[in-house]
């Protein structure tokens, strides 16, 4: 082959190099990255998660909906009242000074703590109600026998502040605190050092509720209960002169004591608190006020 052959069939050099740059300078397809990838599928699952969430939330606000008011009422104030039982269970009695009323009992409920009455405790002290026992049950397991502590202790309290013969003290008696107090004043000794009675959302004819108990002092707290029949005999109240007096606050929407009217005494000053549950006497400031003129001897 000649030299031209050549020439015209082999590219020089400067074409070589020219058809080189040609092939480097294309672009290359890319394969999708790692973190693109993964980027998007953790988009995509986020994605869903988020709807999953918001479906959840309306499911649940659907729900929370449905639920009867009240129950929701009772539910939402759980909390704080279970804060209210961190407080000391001490119930030791030291007198204090006088503050120109009579001293004040309070008696808690079932499964109860002292530091229920906090809050209620704290505004009666800044009206000036400072001479203030609250009696703690422990784990007493019956009425007779709390009632037989509460006694002892209101005995306590006229001792050791050095009460005149015919001193007398109020009673501030939440829930079954309230027929504990009723058996107390049984004995006339003790009914006779008592001014005024207050009870809040105490189930004076039993209650329903406490069919899902099956042991003392529950069972007591039923309305056929032997208590409750037993208690009867102080019906009507105002035909007992000497019985103290005897405000009975009560509410129809109380999911505790049902049915709510029976936070009613028959003959008694009864007063009905709309929308109140069985704790809103220790939340709620128009009860603490409300509590506060019944003890200066007025009406609600």
């Amino acid at each position: 082959m000649c030299d031209e052959d050549k020439g015209a069939t082999e590219p020089t050099t400067t074409e070589l190099t020219k058809a080189e740059l040609t092939i480097t300078e294309q672009p290359k397809a890319e394969s999708p990255g790692f973190w693109s990838t993964t980027g998007r599928f953790f988009g995509t699952v986020g994605t869903a998660i988020g709807h999953a969430a918001v479906k959840t939330g309306q499911s649940a606000v659907a729900a929370y909906q449905a639920v009867d008011p009240d129950a929701r009422k009772h539910l939402a104030q759980l909390p704080v009242m279970g804060l209210s039982m961190l407080g000391p269970r001490d119930s030791t009695v030291e007198p204090l000074p006088d503050d120109n009323h009579r001293p004040i009992v309070m008696v808690h409920g079932l499964a109860g703590h002292p530091g229920n009455f906090m809050a209620l405790r704290q505004y009666l002290a800044l009206k000036g109600r400072t001479r203030v026992y609250t009696i703690n049950f422990g784990s007493a397991e019956s009425l007779d026998l709390m009632a037989a502590m509460l006694r002892d202790f209101i005995a306590t309290v006229v001792e050791r502040n050095e009460l005149n013969a015919d001193a007398q003290v109020d009673i501030l008696a939440h829930s079954m605190g309230g027929l504990v107090t009723r058996l107390a004043i049984e004995d006339a000794d003790t009914a006779a050092r008592i001014g005024t009675v207050i009870t809040l959302s105490t189930p004076h004819s039993g209650t329903y509720t406490a069919r899902l108990g099956a042991k003392t002092p529950t069972t007591e707290l039923r309305p056929e209960s032997a208590v409750i029949e037993r208690l009867a005999h102080q019906l009507p109240w105002g035909e007992h002169p000497e019985l103290p007096r005897l405000v009975a606050l009560w509410s129809a929407s109380d999911l505790i004591v049902l049915p709510g009217e029976g936070g009613q005494v028959p003959g008694a000053e009864n007063i009905e608190l709309p929308g109140y549950t069985h704790y809103s006497y220790f939340l709620e400031p128009d009860a603490w006020r409300l509590v506060h003129r019944v003890l200066l001897g007025g009406q609600g």
